[in-house]
């Protein structure tokens, strides 16, 4: 368990900072794109990493089954997620509806073919880098950090209900969720 959790919590934290170098590209400034209150995580990446280690380790051998199979599974992991937040919350976490080709604003055609990307450099090339020191990552800092997972999971919850509800009093400030569009 220590090891899935790292994994996630490490890939969670990758995506956060892909996530900025994205926004540094594609919208030209620095964007905080965290998806938790505190810590600098965005999840869904961290299950997707989960998820796509899962299904694509047994095809290894075939760089289009890891396209294709990476495209279709990290779809999912983030159309779970999306669809997750917006019918527990009623909050959108990242908003496709402008992208062409989406579905219900959560998952859309140019992302899936970024999973297929994300999944061979994964595959191929991080994964294997990260792994060993995943594997042998100390569990004092492993259970330290899932402590800190939690406590910032429930102040997480806590806000998304607020906002989901229509009541952010202000007491949250640099969680970018705030800014996300609620559904009413």
């Amino acid at each position: 368990m220590s090891y899935l959790f790292i994994t996630f919590f490490t890939y969670s934290f990758i995506g956060f900072v892909l996530e900025i170098i994205f926004a540094l590209v594609v919208r030209q400034r620095l964007e905080n794109r965290k998806t938790m209150l505190i810590l600098p995580l965005c999840p869904v990446y961290g299950v997707g990493a989960l998820m796509l280690s899962a299904v694509l380790q047994p095809f290894k051998g075939s760089i289009l089954a890891v396209i294709l199979l990476g495209a279709i599974t990290g779809t999912v992991a983030e159309y779970i997620y999306g669809y997750l937040a917006t019918a527990i919350f009623n909050v959108t976490i990242w908003d496709y509806s402008k992208v062409t080709a989406n579905y219900k604003g959560i998952i859309s055609l140019p992302f899936v073919a970024i999973w297929g990307i994300l999944s061979l450099l994964f595959i191929y090339i991080v994964h294997p880098i990260i792994n060993p020191i995943l594997l042998n990552f100390p569990y004092q800092i492993t259970t330290f950090l899932f402590i800190l997972f939690l406590i910032d999971t429930f102040f997480t919850v806590k806000m998304l209900i607020k906002i989901g509800k229509g009541k952010n009093d202000g007491d949250y400030y640099d969680c970018p969720v705030i800014k996300r569009k609620i559904h009413r």
